[in-house]
């Protein structure tokens, strides 16, 4: 009763606010669909996710959007449920979220959970692919690394953004964005509420005679809030801070062939970084300093039983980096340094555990000529005062042919990189300590060719790549005790192509754009636990061979079609390969309609998800819903 009283009181002041804006009619601006830049790799590959996507994506989480549009596994535990990436055949741990240059992973588990990220809190998302691509920001991203800025939209005075959604299985779901520029400040605030019952039926194969059941204890409450302010103290002085409150309440459901216990996760991250940067023509000086805190809370009620178990733990992260850049038309150099201090909490252990790691590290690239690029990166890193393996980084780029319209060039790099055990490896289990960190080589080669006209964008990408990571961390049972405990057992080797190609035209009032990407992921592990291990050779668990994304979108005037699709081949539940998760692929529809009148825009969104009625698991056991729907009103003012 509580949210439909907030939405009546929502669109009776949207209304209000619609005919009260309609009497100061004003020319509305073109709209430009900008593509990000991120990063200026040499010799790696970086996909900025553009405007036009972000828009589509406002009122999903960052493991929808990577999901369909780039080629990273998102392994899913069901609707609000734990939501992973895996990059090029490495685990979750292995990717790095950068927030506006600073590591957002848990130092307990080494990750984060995808499903608790909103896509428009930030204005900039891409994707950075190999363990070499973020060394002068962190190390650790052994498989990449997903890159999430803020920024300021200066020549706006004023916008507002709200976006009232509901769909299937109790989703209901509100989000609000609003951006001013007072003087030399720009704020910027969002905030988001939302909830879901996720009570969908299912036909649950694990049982006998397949009954159709529902899905219970699965509801899930989610609130945040981000605010953003910039002071432009000069024209080459900027400064901002950020923060960023998230906090969660999920029911986490029972697998098929559970028992219904009572599962229950409470999540809440406290987020803050200060930025200050000087920029000239020659040179660039930065420092960031941030705070970051998390809590989790875990309960299990055992059915038909009086026991609860629970969990609780916190982590701390304080962080700070400093760079320095000079450049010039031939070449750029920047020699920077980071410190981390990580501080875990587990209610099991009377004491707090900690970890100090402190970096360095400098960046060159130098230009040949015109077509030829090269980039040299190293890093030294020191935890607990004992130096870390050094990280090297050498990246090449060829431009073999160009004119005003197309270009076509050549581009490659190898590089090494490592990743540290968690405060949960090194400190989770009693005397375990001696842990060593994961150590990583990779190489990789790639071609690129784009074309651009008044009328046409194209572009094509072909990637081929082999790493090889040692030393690899793995969660052992011991004995009869049951217990598990962290040892350097694995040794593995990804071998793997990735194709994708991208095409838009503009014809009068229509415009069409189409992608579509091809993944080839050969992940097998090359080191025997013991003469019993038959996980030699085999295949990595959850870790597809063949994956695919294709995608069109069609634009008329006033109205808008989009079909997406993604793939993934069959997934091993076990080392041996003996059992897998079949293959499955999800196709998306959506339609919408933009109803414009002076600054003032309305946007009307149907999406209908899983249109074929494809029944799937992402994890073995877990559930997924079938054809379901969204429907979406988001009102604009700029």
């Amino acid at each position: 009763m509580k949210y439909r009283k907030h939405s009546t009181l929502l669109f009776w002041a949207l209304a209000w606010h619609i005919q009260a804006a309609a009497q100061n009619e004003r020319v509305l601006p073109s709209v430009q669909v900008e593509t990000s830049k991120l990063l200026k790799p040499v010799g790696f590959k970086v996909q900025n996710i553009d405007s036009a996507d972000l828009a589509q994506y406002r009122t999903q989480t960052l493991a929808d959007l990577l999901t369909y549009k780039t080629p990273v596994f998102i392994k899913n535990y069901g609707i609000g449920g734990l939501a992973s990436p895996s990059f090029r055949g490495t685990a979750s741990h292995h990717t790095q979220l950068l927030w506006n240059g600073l590591p957002i992973n848990s130092p307990l588990l080494g990750s984060v959970d995808l499903s608790l990220l909103p896509v428009d809190f930030v204005e900039e998302i891409g994707v950075a692919f190999g363990g070499g691509s973020t060394l002068s920001q962190s190390s650790g991203g052994l498989g990449g690394a997903v890159l999430l800025n803020n920024i300021a939209y200066w020549p706006d005075t004023f916008s507002l953004q709200n976006t009232l959604y509901a769909g299937s299985y109790g989703q209901l779901g509100y989000r609000q964005r609003i951006g001013a520029r007072v003087g030399r400040f720009y704020l910027s605030n969002k905030s988001q509420i939302s909830r879901a019952d996720n009570d969908f039926s299912f036909t649950n194969t694990e049982k006998y005679g397949s009954p159709t059941e529902k899905f219970s204890n699965a509801g899930q409450r989610q609130h945040g809030m981000m605010q953003d302010i910039f002071y432009q103290i000069s024209p080459k002085q900027s400064l901002s801070a950020h923060g960023w409150y998230q906090w969660a309440r999920r029911e986490l459901g029972s697998p098929m062939l559970a028992d219904g216990d009572e599962q229950l996760q409470k999540d809440l991250s406290v987020r803050g970084l200060v930025e200050w940067r000087n920029t000239s023509e020659s040179q660039e000086s930065q420092v960031r300093v941030g705070y970051f805190r998390e809590n989790y809370d875990y309960s299990r009620h055992i059915t038909q039983s009086p026991i609860t178990l629970t969990d609780h733990s916190q982590s701390h992260i304080w962080l700070a980096n400093a760079a320095q850049q000079w450049q010039n038309t031939r070449w750029q150099l920047k020699i920077g340094g980071n410190t981390q201090y990580e501080k875990g909490f587990y209610a099991s252990q009377k004491e707090a555990v900690t970890q100090w790691r402190t970096g360095i590290y400098t960046d060159f690239i130098f230009n040949f000529n015109q077509n030829i690029k090269t980039s040299l990166t190293a890093r030294q890193e020191l935890t607990d005062h004992i130096f870390s393996p050094f990280l090297p980084s050498l990246g090449a780029q060829w431009r073999v042919w160009s004119n005003a319209h197309q270009q076509f060039l050549f581009k490659g790099n190898i590089a090494r990189n490592y990743r540290q055990p968690t405060l949960n490896e090194r400190f989770r289990v009693q005397g375990q300590t001696a842990l060593l960190p994961e150590k990583h080589q990779i190489a990789e080669v790639g071609a690129h060719w784009s074309r651009a006209t008044n009328k046409a964008e194209q572009n094509a990408e072909i990637t081929a790549y082999e790493s090889v990571t040692n030393d690899w961390i793995v969660w052992q049972r011991q004995g009869r005790s049951g217990l598990s405990r962290p040892e350097n057992l694995k040794k593995v080797q990804v071998r793997g192509v990735e194709v994708s190609t991208f095409q838009q035209y503009r014809l009068r009032a229509w415009r069409v754009a189409a992608r579509a990407a091809y993944n080839l992921v050969l992940s097998r592990n090359l080191q025997a636990y013991s003469g019993l291990d038959a996980s030699v050779g085999k295949q990595m668990i959850y870790m597809p061979r063949h994956s695919a994304q294709w995608s069109i979108n069609v634009f008329y005037k006033d109205f808008s079609l989009s079909v997406e699709n993604c793939y993934n081949s069959r997934r091993y539940t076990d080392t041996d390969n003996q059992n897998f998760l079949t293959p499955y692929q999800l196709t998306n529809v959506s339609v919408g309609y933009e109803l414009a009148h002076g600054r003032n825009n309305l946007f009307f969104t149907l999406k209908i998800n899983n249109i074929l009625n494809e029944t799937y698991q992402s994890v073995a056991y877990y559930p997924m819903p079938l054809r379901n729907g969204q429907v979406s009103v988001c009102y604009q003012w700029h």
